[in-house]
């Protein structure tokens, strides 16, 4: 299971439909509006996080779209990467925790 941006993807080898790519793309969007606003660094740790596990299930081939469909999630993506440049790294699970 593949979860990004608060959506959970099955894996599969058939292209996701245009429903799912559409409220990707959508939660992207609002992803990166966020961050124009001065989202805090916790969101924008989580968001690079979810485009850079986007960008590798595409590069895989774990992700796939219709032909041409796909192009607004990348570029959205991508996006979201050059936003997040100067992010703080997202903690890890294990220093969450407490003792």
């Amino acid at each position: 299971m593949l979860q990004l941006f608060g959506i959970a993807l099955p894996p599969t080898t058939a292209p996701v439909t245009r429903d799912v790519g559409t409220a990707l793309a959508g939660r992207m969007l609002a992803a990166g509006q966020a961050l124009q606003k001065g989202a805090p660094g916790a969101l924008a740790a989580s968001v690079r996080a979810d485009a850079r596990r986007y960008l590798d299930a595409r590069r895989r081939g774990e992700l796939l779209f219709a032909p041409g469909f796909g192009r607004t999630c990348d570029e959205n993506a991508r996006a979201l990467l050059r936003l997040t440049v100067d992010a703080p790294a997202a903690p890890r699970p294990a220093d969450l925790l407490v003792a």
